[in-house]
């Protein structure tokens, strides 16, 4: 409950404005129903899932929901340290060339 109560950041809305998504310095998402008519009222938040992002806390937006508010669409972390391989391709146009 804690953590509910700290608050979050990046909200995102449902489409039809039914549910609330954020997430919280610790990388925990949340969704929370709400009501807007006859005014706003928020009911309990639920955590979803925890998964650490790319980018800091208040960066460039790193995470998304669709319209149902059923998938989400994250620039996650890698889950490991290890170096991703790359090639190098020195004297380049001449291999062109010489084809």
């Amino acid at each position: 409950m804690a953590d509910q109560q700290r608050g979050g950041v990046l909200p995102r809305w449902r489409a039809d404005g039914k549910e609330l998504f954020y997430r919280n310095a610790t990388f925990d998402f949340y969704a929370v129903a709400v009501t807007l008519e006859p005014r706003f009222t928020a009911g309990i938040p639920q955590r979803l899932f925890k998964r650490r992002l790319q980018g800091d806390l208040a960066s460039t937006p790193s995470w998304t929901v669709t319209a149902d508010g059923q998938k989400f669409l994250l620039n996650a972390a890698l889950a490991t340290t290890q170096a991703v391989p790359f090639t190098v391709v020195v004297n380049w146009p001449e291999t062109l060339s010489s084809k």
